[in-house]
C-alpha cells in the first residue's frame, strides 16, 4: 500500500497506518520599518566610522528605513515508531544584526534594543540558527516527556510562536526577562483546565552550545538551571 500523503495545516507524508509521518511548514514575515533618530542619537551617528570606507559616517541621516525579511523558517515534524513518538526541527533564517542572544546573554547588534536587521545596512549575510530540535514521547493521561532543544516553559509571550503573535516583534519585558531556547528534559503533565511544565536544561539562551563552556574558569556560564511553568485556564 502506497504512503498517504496531502496537506493538513502543512504539507505531509505518512505512512498507512500512521506510524510514520513527516510534516513541512514555513513561514516568512517580511516589513518595511521606518525610525526618526533624536538629536544625540543622530550625532553620535555622526561620530562612528563606517565598516565600509573606515571615513567617519559624516552624511548619517536622521532618517533610519528600509525592508527586510524578519524571519523565514522551515520546520519538519511527525511521529516515528508510533504516534507517541513525535519530532520536530526548525531552521530559521534571521537577517544581520538581529536580536539572537548568544550563551553570556549579549546580542548581536549593538544594544539589545535595536530593531532587527537596523545594523545589517554593510550588506552581511543574514545567518541560520537551530531553533526547536527535539524528540517529545506522549506517556497518555496528558502526561509527556521532551528532550532537546526547545524554548523552557518560562514567559507565556515567548512561548507563543512568533507565527501566531499580534505583532512581528514581542515586548521590551519578553526580550529581557525570557530564557529562550535551551538544551534539556521537560515533564508536562495536563487536564483540561490545569497544565503543569518543569525543564532541566542548560540555563536560559543556552541553545545549541558547546559543552566545553563548563571548562570554562571564569563563571560566566550556567552548569544548568531549573525552570518550571503552571497555567490555568479559569473559564473557556
Amino acid at each position: 500500500t502506497a504512503a498517504t500523503s496531502g496537506y493538513n495545516n502543512g504539507f505531509f507524508i505518512a505512512s498507512p497506518d500512521g506510524n510514520f509521518k513527516l510534516q513541512v511548514n514555513g513561514q516568512v514575515q517580511d516589513r518595511s520599518s521606518y525610525a526618526w533618530q533624536t538629536n544625540s542619537a543622530w550625532n553620535a551617528s555622526r561620530n562612528t566610522t563606517n565598516p565600509n570606507t573606515g571615513l567617519p559616517n559624516s552624511n548619517a541621516t536622521k532618517a533610519q528605513y528600509g525592508t527586510e525579511i524578519r524571519r523565514a523558517k522551515l520546520s519538519f515534524s511527525g511521529n516515528v515508531v508510533d504516534p507517541s513518538w513525535q519530532y520536530k526541527v526548525t531552521m530559521a533564517y534571521l537577517p544581520a544584526g538581529s536580536q539572537v542572544a548568544n550563551n553570556n546573554g549579549s546580542y548581536t547588534g549593538s544594544s539589545p534594543y535595536n530593531v532587527a536587521g537596523a545594523n545589517s545596512g554593510n550588506g552581511s549575510a543574514s545567518t541560520a540558527n537551530l531553533e526547536d530540535a527535539y524528540i517529545n514521547k506522549d506517556m497518555g493521561n496528558g502526561m509527556s516527556l521532551k528532550m532537546g532543544q526547545f524554548k523552557s516553559p518560562f514567559l507565556r509571550e515567548e512561548l507563543v510562536t512568533s507565527a501566531n503573535q499580534l505583532g512581528v516583534e514581542r515586548s521590551v519585558v519578553n526580550q529581557m526577562f525570557s530564557t529562550g531556547w535551551t538544551d534539556g528534559i521537560q515533564f508536562t503533565a495536563k487536564n483540561d483546565s490545569l497544565m503543569g511544565m518543569v525543564s532541566f536544561n542548560n540555563g536560559g539562551n543556552n541553545a545549541n552550545f558547546a559543552t566545553q563552556n563548563m571548562n570554562s574558569t571564569d563563571g560566566s556560564y550556567t552548569q544548568y538551571a531549573l525552570t518550571g511553568r503552571v497555567q490555568w485556564l479559569a473559564f473557556g
